[in-house]
């Protein structure tokens, strides 16, 4: 029941923990059941993203994962289209691996309507995924 009950907020692609917490609650999920369920539903169904032990991001449940995938796919191949990215942008990533701020943020103003969530948890989300490293501004 709580997995559907997710489903009726399929207009955002994530909720918070606290959110979560109270559909659970409505579904009869007690506080404490509530992480074993959300590692279930993104462990073993995968309908759901929850990163628990990222501190960044355990207050975050992402319950659109195509859109999230999606966007870092965007993310990922917007970087070799010259039409997106400067040839600066391109040869920085072909010679050092590096994304620069700039399109990171391109592609997030891109998507940040689809998405739903903060450029912070959007980063904080490449960073988890080993697609970026670590942000000196975080």
């Amino acid at each position: 029941a709580f997995n559907l009950s997710l489903r009726n907020y399929q207009e955002r692609s994530m909720l918070t923990l606290e959110e979560c917490a109270k559909i659970a609650e409505k579904c009869s999920v007690s506080k404490d059941k509530l992480e074993a369920c959300l590692w279930f539903l993104h462990h073993c169904t995968g309908t759901i993203r929850y990163y628990g032990n990222s501190e960044k991001l355990k207050n975050i449940v992402i319950i659109q994962p195509s859109v999230m995938f999606e966007v870092i796919t965007e993310f990922i191949t917007s970087t070799f289209t010259i039409e997106k990215v400067s040839h600066s942008e391109q040869s920085n990533f072909t010679r050092l691996g590096l994304f620069q701020t700039e399109t990171v943020k391109k592609v997030f103003e891109n998507y940040q309507n689809k998405l739903g969530m903060p450029y912070n948890v959007f980063l904080a989300l490449l960073e988890h995924l080993k697609i970026l490293g670590p942000s000196h501004n975080s």
